[in-house]
């Protein structure tokens, strides 16, 4: 204690000083790490460069190296700041997606005509799950929410989250009241006229499509027949 001359001030200032290096250093590290797996924050950063861009962006834009200098560190203190991780349930059950006898008729037809999916997507008010009784409409703050079929693959799981990315985007521009069939129909088509072009973009900036870092435990106990 003779270098900080016995006092508690002293011994308060290099504890601090030395929690601030330390404190300092992991959080470089931690931003050098680079992660080429996508999860919910980071194929939402990379969603916006791309839904943005006039033309299809350049591979330094959405690269990994890119996302990972702008992908927040304090995620769960600035969670209430982002508008679309918060906002979509994936891996929720039939019943919280779906409650009314209307909602269940198209939502079944709209899958008898996307045979190949293995997911189903719907919307819900702000702060609840599938509260709509009559086909229900949506605002801005909608929430999506996602039932993942049991055989559904990594990419699966990312046309539905992409999906789910399109509809709240549309949601959070639009004001009016729509009907939750049409803004989900319109978000489908969307998505399958553009994910094909947004995957080759991703892959070829770098990002492992392979795998699947989005939707938790539950995601993955849906996918493996568990639920």
């Amino acid at each position: 204690a003779s270098s900080t001359h016995d006092t508690m001030i002293f011994a308060w200032i290099w504890f601090l000083a030395l929690t601030l290096v330390h404190v300092f250093a992991n959080y470089n590290g931690v931003r050098a790490l680079l992660i080429p797996t996508l999860n919910e924050m980071r194929l939402e950063l990379v969603f916006e460069r791309f839904i943005s861009a006039a033309t299809a962006p350049n591979e330094a834009d959405v690269g990994v190296r890119a996302i990972s200098k702008i992908e927040p560190l304090l995620t769960p203190l600035l969670e209430s700041i982002y508008y679309y991780r918060r906002n979509i349930n994936i891996g929720v059950s039939w019943e919280e997606c779906v409650t009314s006898k209307y909602q269940w008729k198209w939502i079944g037809e709209l899958y008898t005509q996307n045979k190949g999916e293995k997911y189903l997507l719907n919307l819900s008010s702000q702060g609840q799950r599938s509260t709509f009784s009559d086909g229900g409409s949506s605002r801005g703050g909608a929430v999506v929410n996602v039932v993942v079929f049991k055989d559904a693959k990594a990419n699966d799981i990312h046309r539905a989250y992409f999906q789910a990315l399109i509809l709240l985007r549309s949601c959070k521009k639009n004001e009016k009241v729509i009907d939750s069939r049409v803004q989900v129909e319109t978000s489908y088509k969307a998505m399958t006229r553009t994910f094909a072009s947004f995957q080759k973009c991703v892959r070829d900036a770098g990002w492992n499509m392979e795998t699947c870092l989005i939707g938790g435990k539950y995601v993955y106990e849906l996918r493996q027949g568990k639920s």
